[in-house]
């Protein structure tokens, strides 16, 4: 039997969120990126660079809009915001580590795809039964009138495919 949608609800998946899944596929993309770049011996100043390029365009972005848009949307879920917390302090402190490259690369690399998975299916489902439509639309714009998605210059997961 189907459930009956309320017409107040979206789907994870729906087009409103699109900013957001964008975002999440460019993160797991990072990610596989970074597990190229070790699985290659790709010298870790060079993986440095592109995690803290990924960590200032794209992340802190996320984080700031999630703190300001998303989470005082759904503070009745205080367990679930506690953990999209904690996940981002941890990142962060990983991102900013100049000392154990190696080892902070490679915590990103999982940290990351846990969030991004615990997000996509845990914080925005929350978010979508939560947040009544047409005001997650209004959220959504602001989101998208801020979001920016460059190359990386130095692709290095390209000339891998070469070798």
């Amino acid at each position: 039997m189907k459930e009956l949608i309320n017409e107040n609800q979206i789907n994870v998946n729906n087009v409103v969120l699109q900013p957001i899944n964008k975002e999440f596929s460019e993160a797991l993309t990072f990610c596989w990126h970074l597990r190229q770049g070790f699985s290659f011996s790709i010298d870790k100043y060079r993986l440095k660079l592109y995690t803290d390029w990924f960590f200032n365009k794209c992340l802190t972005h996320h984080f700031a809009f999630e703190e300001e848009f998303i989470f005082s949307q759904i503070q009745n879920n205080k367990d679930a915001v506690h953990k999209a917390k904690s996940y981002q302090r941890k990142l962060k402190r990983l991102f900013s580590d100049q000392i154990n490259l190696e080892k902070s690369i490679s915590l990103i690399e999982e940290e990351l795809e846990a969030y991004v998975r615990f997000e996509k299916h845990k914080i925005y489902k929350i978010v979508v039964d939560t947040i009544p439509n047409k005001q997650l639309n209004k959220i959504m714009e602001l989101y998208k009138e801020n979001i920016m998605f460059e190359d990386w210059n130095d692709p290095f997961w390209k000339t891998i495919k070469n070798k």
